[in-house]
Parts: structure tokens; C-alpha cells; sequence
């Protein structure tokens, strides 16, 4: 009898969860994650990176955000973290870059109900071998923001 009652709930259950409802549970806002490193040009102190935040292409205006940045050959364990400012709709930080090379640029976000970590990789200066090593595997010279959420 016990089974038979089991058995009968899971099946209601299951039977609650038609199509029609399933999609309202699967539906994400579609967010979108920029990560703008195109004014670090040099090695030193306060380089200027830009991280800009739409939900269905409104900007969001309330976003914890955080930016993680370390060198390619280094473990992301070194990275450095940088809180960054809201400003019109754009959050922005200065980083500092210490050497020339390859880096990449990890920006947490939180939103409600959504959280985004892109990666972003760029350079400054001039590149060891072994970087352009890794710039190879990354697939491309180009570096693409990767937009994601959970």
C-alpha cells in the first residue's frame, strides 16, 4: 500500500509538470557581460578596464561587481581583485599591471538572480614565448568578451 501511495504522488507530480509550465522555470533573463581592456596599453599603475552589464539590452544599474586579473602564466590563485565603481552605467576600475604580457580579466557579477564570470584575455607589451603559446591555443590574436551566466 505504502509503494502504491509512493508511486501515486510521483505520478501527480510528474503530471504537474507539463510543458506548458516547464518553460516558466527555464527562462533567464538574457544578460549580457563587456569586458573593455582597451585603454590598458602599458605596464603601471590605474589602468583604466571597463565592464558594462544589459539585461535584455537595458543597462543594469545595481550589479555587485568585481574584477579578477593575473597573468596567463600565472595560477588565477595570484590574481589580483578590483571592486569597481558604477558610473552612468558602466562599471569601472584601475588595475594595476606590473609587467608586460599576457592577462586575463575575470569579471564577477551578481544581478538578483544571476551570476556571470566571463574571461576576457589581452596584452601589453610585448609577449614572452610561452605566452604566445597560450595566445595560440586561446584560438585567436583577437580577444572575444565570453558571456555566461548561472
Amino acid at each position: 500500500m505504502y509503494k502504491l501511495l509512493v508511486l501515486l504522488l510521483a505520478v501527480i507530480t510528474l503530471a504537474a509538470c507539463n510543458a506548458d509550465n516547464h518553460e516558466d522555470y527555464n527562462t533567464l533573463p538574457a544578460v549580457t557581460v563587456s569586458v573593455d581592456t582597451g585603454e590598458v596599453i602599458e605596464a603601471a599603475d590605474d589602468q583604466p578596464i571597463y565592464v558594462e552589464i544589459t539585461e535584455s539590452e537595458v543597462p543594469v544599474e545595481d550589479a555587485e561587481v568585481e574584477i579578477e586579473v593575473w597573468r596567463a602564466v600565472d595560477d588565477e590563485k595570484s590574481a589580483e581583485k578590483y571592486k569597481l565603481l558604477h558610473d552612468e552605467g558602466i562599471y569601472a576600475a584601475a588595475i594595476d599591471i606590473r609587467e608586460e604580457g599576457l592577462y586575463y580579466a575575470k569579471a564577477n557579477v551578481i544581478s538578483g538572480d544571476i551570476t556571470a564570470a566571463p574571461i576576457k584575455y589581452f596584452s601589453v607589451g610585448d609577449l614572452t614565448h610561452e605566452e604566445h603559446i597560450i595566445l595560440e591555443s586561446l584560438g585567436a590574436h583577437d580577444s572575444e568578451n565570453h558571456e555566461g551566466h548561472h
